[in-house]
């Protein structure tokens, strides 16, 4: 893998975001050319992580702007993970939320068609896509129960059909929850949980945390997609597929929050059945990933012992939100 990276020329759409400065970090480890596009030309998570690389700033919806850019950089793999991600914010703004994420993955794929259409192209879609239960295959109809999820499955749609019909290589990666470092959204779950013991407040869940589904280090997600866009260019898998990303681990958000709080020297901090809670809302939900088809491709995530430690390790080391204002 790290052959086929050296020198080649990268695009990340939402390269500002947790997992787009965390690509980011990992594709120039890889000795990749990264080029990203944002809202903004830098952001606390890339300075954070130390990723040398100005993002473009513009709007995916805009066609024009897309097409302009992938003139300009004329890269080889794109990653498009830009697009709204916050549930309750998509739930309150359907009109912008499908905008951005469904017409703005539609977008990019045109540019790309377009501009650079031997470029290869893995879209961020996510495990919302699913409902409750499981395990799912990516083989069964995706019934989203959010509305997050449903402009998901739109965006995972349009990546399939420009795969399938339109001669682009495409896939879609349905991935859990990421965890680790320089994550700026504050209402995530360990997000919450680590800045709450850190700074000596108990941790209150709103509901009694029985929800259920699995949590990836940051770095194994960005490892499927590195993964993924190499097998796409080289041909070693077909175009417009969905691969599901997630962990035979599916721990309740309780148990998530109890185990920071013993890394934390504090067991018993975690409180749960607070409506009034400012944390995220963890009532019941319970959902797997069958992510078979990507552990053939070599694809394994590490633990969550590990990963937690690992995140919690993070932000002990840069003083909670201090890396926010550096």
């Amino acid at each position: 893998m790290l052959e086929f990276w050296h020198g080649r020329r990268t695009l990340i759409t939402g390269i500002g975001g947790f997992v787009g400065a965390n690509l980011a970090r990992a594709l120039q480890d890889h000795g990749a050319i990264v080029g990203g596009i944002d809202r903004a030309p830098s952001s606390p998570s890339m300075r954070a992580l130390g990723v040398d690389a100005k993002a473009i700033v513009a709007d995916v919806t805009d066609f024009d702007l897309m097409a302009g850019v992938m003139k300009d950089v004329r890269p080889e793999v794109v990653f498009h993970l830009a697009g709204y991600s916050h549930i309750a914010g998509c739930a309150a703004m359907p009109y912008e939320a499908f905008a951005v994420n469904a017409m703005g993955t539609v977008a990019v794929l045109e540019a790309v068609r377009r501009v650079v259409p031997e470029a290869a192209v893995v879209v961020a879609s996510s495990n919302e896509v699913y409902p409750d239960g499981g395990p799912w295959r990516e083989d069964q109809r995706p019934e989203p129960r959010t509305l997050y999820g449903w402009t998901k499955r739109a965006q995972d749609d349009a990546a399939r059909a420009y795969g399938q019909l339109l001669g682009l290589k495409t896939a879609a990666l349905r991935h859990a929850n990421s965890i680790g470092g320089a994550n700026q959204h504050a209402t995530h779950l360990t997000q919450s949980v680590i800045l709450a013991l850190l700074d000596d407040q108990p941790v209150r869940l709103r509901s009694d945390g029985s929800s259920r589904k699995a949590y990836l280090a940051v770095d194994d997600v960005c490892a499927a997609y590195l993964l993924l866009a190499e097998r796409l260019a080289t041909g070693a898998i077909p175009s417009g597929q969905a691969w599901n990303a997630g962990s035979d681990e599916t721990p309740s958000a309780r148990e998530v929050a109890e185990r920071l709080a013993a890394l934390a020297g504090r067991p018993g901090a975690v409180e749960v059945g607070w409506p009034q809670a400012t944390g995220p809302d963890v009532g019941l939900y319970q959902q797997t990933l069958d992510s078979r088809r990507l552990a053939a491709l070599g694809w394994q995530p590490r633990p969550l012992a590990v990963a937690l430690a690992e995140t919690w390790d993070w932000y002990v080391k840069h003083g909670a939100t201090a890396w926010l204002s550096d």
